[in-house]
Parts: C-alpha cells; structure tokens; sequence
C-alpha cells in the first residue's frame, strides 16, 4: 500500500490514534469544511462537486487499503466519518444565509453531536448496511448517517432559525 493512499485513508494519520479516532477526524474535518463555508461561501454546485470528488477517492483509497486488511473494518480508516461531516454540513450557508458566525459554530456542534450519536449508535439501515462487511459498506454507512444527519439539522436550522 502507497503513502498517499495510508495518508488518505487515515486523513493524514489521525485514524492511527489510539482512540476516537472517528471522532477526531469528524471535528477536524468538519473545523475545515466549516472555514471553508464561512470564507470562501461556495454554490450548491461547487459543493456537491468538491463532495463528489472526495467520495470517490474515498471509494477507491478503501479498495485498495483493504486489499490487504486483516480486519473487516479496520479503525485507521476515517475517510469514511470525513465524509459523513462533510455531508452533514453541505449547504449550511445557503439555507440560513443572513446568520452570524456564532450560529454556524452552533449549528456546526450540533451537526457534530447528531453525526457521531448515529455513527455510533447505528440506527436501522445505518446497521443493515455496516453489516454488510464489504469496502462499500465501510463508507456507504457514514454516507447514511451524513445524510440523516443532514435532514435533522436543516429542519433544525430553518425552524429555530439557527
């Protein structure tokens, strides 16, 4: 396996911790992708580009790490909860676009706190596709918790104007 590859994987070693190293790489992926929305505010398209663009070398660089894996689900791997934050967070500065940066901190803590708890908890089809034990499925479970996550939050965000 290359070091680019270990590099992507881990998200820059952080899955080589010793513990949450989910948790860890979720925060600091989301810290960046908060940055991002507050300073460079991208369109809808740009953000789904940027996404679509990390899932698929996301997909990739777990194929090819766990062509030789000795686990199912190896904890170096949090490309997966990068993804997942990512997810969570797309288009917080298009749905509320007039809030201050303390609201966006808020809402950013809050998308953290509902993403881990499904992550970990592993709700129904969460479960059903972690049980799966395929490379896909490594990632394909944080995409679905992203994706919940990102409904509660948005519903959050435009009915307590966040």
């Amino acid at each position: 396996m290359s070091r680019v590859n270990s590099y992507i994987i881990s998200f820059f070693g952080i899955g080589y911790l010793n513990s949450f190293q989910g948790s860890f790489a979720s925060l600091f992926a989301g810290t960046v992708w908060l940055c991002f929305i507050i300073l460079i505010n991208p369109g809808f398209y740009f953000q789904i580009f940027i996404l679509s663009i990390l899932i698929i070398i996301s997909i990739k660089s777990i194929n090819k790490y766990m062509l030789t894996a000795k686990s199912l689900d190896p904890d170096e791997i949090v490309i997966d909860e990068v993804c997942g934050i990512v997810i969570s967070l797309l288009f917080m500065n298009l749905i509320m676009p007039q809030t201050n940066y303390l609201n966006d901190c808020i809402y950013f803590f809050i998308a953290l706190f509902i993403f881990r708890m499904l992550d970990g908890a592993k709700p129904s089809i969460i479960y059903r596709v972690q049980i799966l034990n395929t490379p896909l499925s490594i990632l394909f479970d944080d995409i679905i918790a992203g994706v919940i996550t990102l409904i509660i939050t948005i519903s959050l965000r435009i009915n307590l104007v966040l």
